[in-house]
């Protein structure tokens, strides 16, 4: 028995989407036109909450992102969030998350994953 492999071609629209522009990419507020993006903790988790019609809103991880509506021109790159955090550790002797799991120290990544998994 012999397997077979199918290649689809992207869709004219898919492709042309994907060299888009920054500026062309809608946001998810668009797409989702009833949901909210908050922020959750002293790190700044990005949910977003969904409105359901009858019932409570329906709280997700939202990947958007840095968002061009604060500012960001996503040309210039993610804004490096962990910066702080990684720099108050470098005097460490091995700064990696496995070291501090290790000694019962919980990171601000490890914090950020937290909230973020519930």
């Amino acid at each position: 028995m012999g397997t077979s492999t199918t290649t689809v071609a992207p869709s004219a629209e898919r492709s042309s989407s994907l060299t888009a522009s920054p500026a062309t990419i809608r946001p998810w507020a668009e797409d989702l036109p009833n949901s909210t993006r908050v922020e959750v903790g002293e790190l700044r988790v990005p949910f977003r909450d969904i409105a359901v019609e009858g019932e409570s809103p329906v709280r997700v991880y939202d990947t958007e992102g840095a968002l061009a509506s604060d500012g960001h021109d996503v040309r210039d790159g993610l804004p490096k969030r962990r910066a702080p955090w990684v720099a108050s550790r470098r005097a460490q002797a091995s700064p990696t998350q496995l070291w501090f799991a290790r000694q019962g120290t919980i990171t601000e990544e490890m914090h950020f994953v937290a909230i973020r998994e519930n």
